[in-house]
């Protein structure tokens, strides 16, 4: 067996242009008691992996083989690979290669994927208000059935005066301001959204960056 070699060099190998083939073809032989000791065997590893053009394939095939039921066999590795993820969520939102893990958790129907939204309710800020983070979240809000799209709105509005008048941020909020017209989505009434600005319509209007909101809300209304 060659599997043997290819975990002693599999630093090396996961990151390779062709190598990562390799890899993710090993998945689809691997019970799932293998794919536990696999995800171990990278977990030291595995942030660097996940932010790699090439490593980033592979979690992302590693999840095709995930369930958060069907046995305890399954439900183990679906917890390990959470821990795995979690504390890497905002670092993998934000960058080029990372974001299409986060964005297959966010689309998962293979498993639960409400710990991924539920750290979001905590750290959308840190999200929306990143140069590449403010681009992965308008991928995703188009992308989003309707339940995840409600979740994910309900996130970005709770933390709303703190993404508005960010320099990135204000793009997720008009482009939540689009969808929400485009959607027709009655939930959010885009005349009642803004009700904080009222009191300092002034201030904020001269927000170089909130402006730019306040535009396109009266121009969505």
């Amino acid at each position: 067996s060659i599997y043997p070699i290819v975990i002693e060099h599999l630093d090396e190998i996961i990151i390779d242009k062709f190598g990562n083939y390799l890899i993710q073809k090993f998945f689809e032989y691997l019970p799932q008691k293998e794919l536990y000791l696999f995800m171990n065997s990278i977990k030291e590893n595995f942030l660097k992996i996940g932010l790699n053009q090439y490593g980033t394939r592979v979690i992302q095939r590693i999840m095709d083989f995930i369930k958060s039921s069907g046995g305890e066999d399954y439900v183990k590795n679906y917890n390990f690979f959470v821990i795995l993820i979690t504390p890497n969520i905002i670092q993998f939102s934000n960058d080029l290669n990372g974001c299409h893990i986060i964005q297959k958790i966010l689309l998962a129907e293979n498993f639960d994927n409400n710990f991924c939204y539920n750290y979001y309710r905590e750290n959308i800020v840190k999200v929306a208000n990143d140069k590449n983070g403010c681009c992965f979240l308008q991928k995703c809000i188009n992308k989003l059935n309707e339940a995840q799209l409600d979740n994910m709105l309900e996130s970005i509005f709770n933390k709303i005066k703190e993404i508005v008048i960010d320099q990135y941020g204000n793009y997720v909020i008009q482009y939540v301001l689009k969808t929400i017209k485009e959607q027709n989505i009655t939930k959010y009434n885009l005349k009642e959204i803004f009700k904080f600005i009222i009191d300092d319509l002034v201030t904020y209007s001269n927000q170089k960056y909130c402006s730019n909101v306040i535009e396109k809300l009266f121009g969505e209304s």
